[in-house]
């Protein structure tokens, strides 16, 4: 019955792989690219299928008392994690924190174990099926029930070094009912204060992509973000650079095409809106197919903004259903974008260098020096680096989430905007967020875009805070610059972006190579940096630095930034817009009539 509802050369996909939820999402993406003009029916006869099956064999499925005991696999998994605990808190020679943060490593280390085990000695009962299937519940959801959660998270969204080793259907001891409480409170305390957080989020991201308007069909750049691959976010992306007989230039990535590129290449160039070159706004190529090119005019900016807050809002409304909590991890995606004073992340270094020392402090922590400059952990914090290792600046010196201020500051608008698609990504997934990393791309261009000026030039002043945008549309290159092969420009700053690095940046060891092995063979380079340098402002900043006196009034701080205008003769560049001069609405309180 499935196979007649079936193109048949999908027949040997459904026998050879169970018909879970990843097998349905491959199968409908090979019949949306192979056979268009079957989708719709193949869908409408599974959809009728799936009915006759609960009429007439649903019945047949009932709960019984294995879908509650817990496999002995389990527990014995469970012993072997007790007594690993056990070990390290027997362990005279470590502080009470470093026990406790070894402690929590062990129980989120042998989770994802725990609940492949689980998984697979519950095959064939009734919750695996309905989770395996994608119909409703979760793995970690099924582990609490059945086997313990391990680990649970207090008030302050840190968790706990207290283990959870019994299941609900097995009932838990009062130190662990305790634990899991205050994760459960915190949930319940989510669904009132996390919301709102999550909409200033969502407002936050909105303002920072609304000028990402689709513009035109090609810009024309050769620029482009390395990314593996294997990796099914990137399908529909267009390549950046040719790859011999497997890919040209412009292909669009497809299942088939990424495993031929994967089997030979472990990073591939490929065109993204933060490479876009396109005068204004974004052009189709950067935004690749999504299952079709975006038409002209659309907002694929806040398309794609939506698309990451929708997700996150649930997050916030359904931690309540879990001891895990969201509110660290929405704090955490709130001070990625609001750029705080004290972020309270990962060391990351000033200046490149050799590991010359890592030794522990009298308060117990730990001391780096990279060449000449000193690096001062708190205790319980982990290096990340080795004794003799060599770091760029801007490389992580230790564990947490960097501040992708200090990469823009340290590393470049474009590295930074690369970098802060892998760090918003991971925060997301930390709060059970999901989401396409192509979206990401967006944000990153609309919110890491700005310069502070050092030295005059154009029209700006020391301290101007201008766009990066706007820079690199009236950059012209230096008349001391030259063009030189990327390992020649070592030490040297780019004068025109080059693969995903834009105008400034000051070419590091790891760059070169990026630049080399994404088929660059020449970059325009200077001795001396720009009249500016990179700085991340916060997103609730990002209309008001911007040459649209709509993005302007939208904003926040809009009075203080058309005034700002005012004074600085600040012009509408865009010739497609209506409007010109900013301060005429300032000074006459309505927009100028267009003749």
């Amino acid at each position: 019955m499935l196979k007649d509802a079936l193109p048949s050369d999908t027949h040997m996909l459904v026998e050879s792989r169970p018909l879970d939820k990843k097998t349905i999402v491959t199968l409908m993406s090979y019949i949306a690219e192979k056979h268009p003009e079957k989708y719709r029916d193949v869908l409408q006869r599974l959809h009728e299928i799936g009915e006759e099956s609960a009429h007439y064999y649903g019945g047949r499925s009932s709960l019984t008392s294995d879908a509650f005991t817990t496999p002995k696999q389990v527990v014995a998994m469970r012993n072997k994690i007790a007594d690993l605990i056990k070990s390290v808190r027997s362990n005279s020679e470590m502080t009470p924190k470093e026990k406790s943060r070894a402690t929590i490593k062990i129980l989120n280390d042998y989770k994802p174990k725990l609940i492949k085990v689980m998984m697979e000695n519950l095959r064939g009962t009734a919750f695996p099926l309905q989770i395996t299937s994608g119909s409703r519940g979760s793995e970690a959801a099924l582990l609490d029930m059945v086997a313990g959660s391990l680990s649970s998270v207090g008030m302050d969204g840190e968790e706990i070094d207290t283990p959870i080793f019994h299941g609900y259907s097995e009932g838990l001891t009062p130190a662990e009912y305790w634990t899991t409480a205050y994760g459960s409170r915190l949930g319940y305390y989510n669904t009132k204060f996390a919301t709102p957080v999550a909409g200033d989020i969502t407002n936050q991201i909105s303002l920072a992509t609304q000028q990402l308007r689709v513009t035109e069909k090609d810009c024309g750049s050769h620029n482009g973000v390395q990314i593996d691959p294997r990796d099914p976010d990137y399908e529909g992306a267009v390549i950046a650079t040719d790859y011999g007989a497997l890919a040209k230039r412009n292909d669009v990535l497809t299942p088939q095409l990424m495993r031929k590129l994967s089997s030979k290449y472990k990073q591939i160039l490929v065109r993204s809106p933060i490479t876009c070159q396109a005068e204004y706004g974004i052009c189709q190529k950067a935004v690749g197919k999504i299952p079709d090119y975006p038409e002209i005019g659309s907002f694929a900016g806040l398309t794609s903004a939506q698309s990451v807050s929708e997700p996150l809002s649930q997050a916030s409304i359904s931690s309540k259903h879990g001891n895990r909590g969201a509110a660290g991890g929405l704090e955490t995606i709130k001070d990625l974008i609001s750029v705080p004073s004290t972020f309270g992340g990962a060391i990351v270094a000033e200046d490149g260098g050799i590991v010359n020392r890592i030794e522990d402090t009298e308060l117990g922590g730990k001391r780096i020096v990279v060449g000449k400059n000193e690096y001062f952990l708190e205790p319980g914090v982990v290096p990340t680096v080795k004794l003799g290792q060599e770091v760029e600046r801007g490389d992580r010196l230790s564990d947490g989430m960097p501040n992708p201020s200090d990469i823009a500051r340290l590393r470049g608008i474009g590295d930074a905007r690369a970098q802060f698609v892998d760090i918003f990504s991971e925060a997301l997934k930390n709060s059970g967020v999901s989401h396409n990393k192509r979206n990401l791309h967006f944000i990153a261009k609309g919110l890491i875009n700005h310069v502070r000026v050092t030295e005059p030039f154009m029209d700006f002043l020391p301290d101007d805070i201008v766009e990066y945008n706007y820079i690199s549309r009236h950059w012209t290159p230096r008349d001391t610059s030259r063009e030189v092969g990327p390992k020649l420009g070592l030490g040297l700053y780019l004068e025109q972006p080059a693969g995903q690095y834009t105008i400034g940046t000051k070419l590091t060891k790891r760059m070169v190579n990026n630049l080399a092995s994404g088929g660059f063979n020449k970059v325009l380079v200077n001795e001396n940096p720009p009249p500016f340098e990179s700085e991340m402002r916060r997103a609730m900043e990002s209309a008001a630095h911007s040459d649209d006196w709509l993005d302007r009034a939208s904003g926040y701080y809009a009075k203080g930034s058309l005034l700002d205008a005012l004074y600085s003769g600040t012009t509408e560049t865009n010739p497609n817009k209506p409007t010109a001069v900013v301060p005429g609405i300032v000074l006459t309180g309505k927009i100028p009539e267009v003749k």
